[in-house]
């Protein structure tokens, strides 16, 4: 089951919870990024990949 935690404003990226595993994914691309299997993870994960801009939305 996958549950959508993040999505951006012009949504083409959206942050998933698939089966426990956090993972970034772009609209119309096969790419999709591991974040880790908790909230914490995925935010590291996301400041290591400069994407410090999606931290700041996520609680």
């Amino acid at each position: 089951m996958k549950s959508v935690i993040w999505m951006s404003r012009d949504l083409l990226e959206q942050i998933v919870d698939c089966n426990g595993e956090y993972v970034l994914t772009k609209a119309g691309t096969t790419k999709v990024t591991q974040l880790g299997q908790t909230v914490t993870e995925a935010k590291e994960k996301l400041k290591n990949i400069g994407r410090a801009d999606i931290v700041t939305q996520l609680y």
